[in-house]
């Protein structure tokens, strides 16, 4: 490899020193829209993870 070392530690973890504030609002923004849909959905998904046929049963969309 020919790179530094500071450069593969930036090309593994980025650059968070060098986000603005837009980005670092977005990603914040993102993260939560994440976190809110899962919690949501959480019993949704772990009925569809454990057994699609109880899911199915359930009502639950398992393709979607």
């Amino acid at each position: 490899m020919l790179a530094s070392g500071e450069e593969l530690i930036d090309a593994l973890f980025g650059a968070p020193q060098r986000l603005g504030g837009t980005e670092t609002i977005l990603g914040v923004a993102g993260a939560a829209v994440v976190i809110a849909f899962v919690w949501r959905a959480q019993s949704r998904l772990v009925i569809t993870l454990v057994s699609t046929d109880l899911a199915r049963t359930a009502g639950i969309d398992v393709p979607r």
